[in-house]
């Protein structure tokens, strides 16, 4: 967790398996795939790594600004997706309270109609744990409810 690449692919790693797990009636295209697409496509596609995404992280975003939008666009266009799930934003900080350290995660994620430009969900995910890991798990699990397909 200590640089931006290596907090990026550990959240990636660990959302994308609690997306597949736990809401499994979607399609996800998780990070990885996209990367392989942007490869298979080298100069038309940015790097999905360096896309853009902390545009979103303002409350008042409600249209995806150029050139996120039109990189958005391709990504769907190349994936037959319409709507996209985007992390923008990771924030991990630790808490010290009565001689223990405890991590807090907060995930700024929003749902993009890639196709219109337009923000349909946002939320800032807040967790707490032992660990930075444990941290982020209980900030993506208030996203995404385990039980969500649990009659």
């Amino acid at each position: 967790w200590r640089s931006r690449a290596q907090a990026g692919a550990k959240f990636d790693a660990m959302l994308g398996t609690y997306l597949t797990d736990n809401a499994i009636d979607v399609h996800w295209i998780l990070p990885e795939e996209l990367r392989r697409i942007a490869k298979r496509a080298p100069g038309m596609l940015v790097d999905p790594d360096r896309i853009g995404l902390q545009q979103l992280v303002p409350r008042n975003v409600r249209r995806v600004p150029d050139p996120l939008s039109a990189r958005l666009r391709q990504y769907v266009a190349l994936t037959d997706a319409r709507v996209a799930f985007a992390p923008a934003a990771l924030y991990l900080s630790r808490e010290q309270a009565a001689g223990s350290t405890t991590y807090r995660a907060d995930v700024n994620a929003v749902v993009v109609d890639a196709r219109m430009g337009d923000v349909r969900w946002r939320t800032l995910a807040t967790g707490r744990g032992r660990s930075p890991e444990a941290a982020v798990r209980a900030a993506i699990a208030t996203m995404v409810p385990p039980d969500l397909g649990s009659p």
